[in-house]
């Protein structure tokens, strides 16, 4: 099985950064990059396969559908078995950070900017050792 990383964000600098902290540390050397839940999930929906584990960095607060929404759409469309999400957020609110404890594809929270050091800690969460080691 291989790991396909999703970084979501509709700011399109923070975008830029994440994929070159995601590339610099190893954590994927090609990660796709969307700039709203939709578009996230249309990719989804048209690759979902058995084959690939999805890991997503995913932006709460965006425009046309937010992280919160394409978590239920992704839960509605029966995409859990193989995706991942940590949440990559600017949200400082404990409200967000307990809500998406109700999610059980989220393993982490992260404030951004993700640095280098971060992602390297994301290639130790259980779910993920295995792509590394």
């Amino acid at each position: 099985m291989s790991l396909k990383v999703l970084i979501i964000d509709d700011d399109e600098v923070v975008l830029y950064i994440h994929k070159i902290m995601v590339m610099n540390s190893n954590l994927s050397l090609d990660p796709i990059t969307f700039l709203n839940g939709k578009k996230t999930l249309d990719f989804l929906i048209s690759d979902y396969s058995p084959a690939h584990k999805y890991l997503l960095l995913l932006d709460i607060n965006m425009p046309i559908m937010n992280g919160w929404e394409l978590l239920e759409a992704i839960n509605s469309h029966g995409l859990i078995d193989n995706i991942s999400v940590i949440m990559a957020t600017s949200s400082i609110n404990l409200a967000d950070k307990n809500q998406s404890e109700k999610y059980g594809q989220v393993i982490a929270y992260a404030e951004k900017p993700i640095s280098e050091e971060i992602c390297q800690t994301f290639k130790n969460l259980p779910e993920l050792a295995g792509y590394f080691n």
